[in-house]
């Protein structure tokens, strides 16, 4: 309802407050019958970017265990 193709109907932040906790964190992607090879090959390497760094963050933020406390 904030996105810009709806701004019409004239809701503003705030109206649907789950919708917005909701819409603020999760990745909309595009999905139309209309987007080119190329238009996919860009969202999916910037998705792809993205969970790559994300996932070296992560992994530097916490340590690992050794492999016999895992199996304690």
């Amino acid at each position: 309802h904030l996105q810009p193709a709806y701004e019409d109907l004239g809701h503003k932040r705030g109206d649907f407050p789950v919708t917005e906790a909701y819409a603020d964190r999760i990745l909309s992607l595009p999905m139309y019958a209309e987007l080119t090879s190329g238009q996919i090959e860009h969202v999916s390497s910037a998705v792809a970017e993205f969970l790559a760094a994300h996932c070296a963050r992560q992994t530097e933020a916490r340590p690992v265990a050794s492999r016999a406390s895992r199996i304690a």
